[in-house]
């Protein structure tokens, strides 16, 4: 297991291979053959600090298995204080509060294919995406929305982060639909999906 990659939540909690593998057993041939989709569930609140500022975080976790995938959904929501947004280095603090399980590429800080550039233009600029958008590395769907909240004090600003990742059909750990998803193996060696 050292040597396969993971997802990981923080705190204790990643997400590896034989997860997948006992829990889509489960499905396909009963209760003694893995673990229930109830295993990997995870709920996560707990207070971060942006600008000195200590603000309330949750971090939720579900799965599902569709047509012998294992879908993985993954939404973090932080509440920004209002005068965060007009900040030009909010990411900077932002970025690395994130969970590699919902932004993260294996072997890679950028995390998903716009995904910077989408929480950067939500929060500073307003801008709106109506419909998820699709990661071009792996095979995940992502979304970030904005909520304000107005108050005399300055107000504040929710920010949901979410991904859908389709993490394979857990047959075997060197499965692409699952290598492209989670950090570094133990070697170190540094190996990437395509290799």
């Amino acid at each position: 297991a050292d040597f396969n990659s993971y997802l990981d939540a923080g705190n204790g909690y990643k997400l590896r291979y034989h997860h997948v593998r006992l829990a889509i057993n489960r499905a396909s041939w009963g209760d003694e053959h893995g673990i229930p989709l109830s295993a990997v569930t995870y709920e996560k609140k707990e207070m971060a600090r942006i600008s000195r500022t200590p603000v309330p975080t949750k971090l939720s976790l579900s799965a599902r298995i569709v047509q012998g995938h294992f879908l993985l959904h993954s939404s973090y929501a932080i509440i920004l204080p209002a005068f965060t947004t007009r900040n030009r280095n909010l990411l900077k603090s932002l970025w690395p509060l994130l969970p590699h399980i919902v932004t993260g590429h294996r072997d890679t800080p950028n995390g998903h294919t716009g995904l910077m550039a989408a929480i950067d233009n939500v929060i500073r600029r307003g801008w709106k995406y109506q419909f998820t958008q699709n990661c071009s590395t792996c095979a995940t769907d992502w979304s970030v929305t904005t909520q304000d909240f107005s108050h005399a004090t300055g107000g504040q600003v929710r920010l949901v982060v979410q991904s859908w990742r389709d993490l394979g059909t857990g047959r075997t750990p060197f499965e692409t639909g699952w290598r492209s998803h989670g950090v570094g193996s133990g070697d170190n060696s540094g190996a990437n999906t395509c290799l």
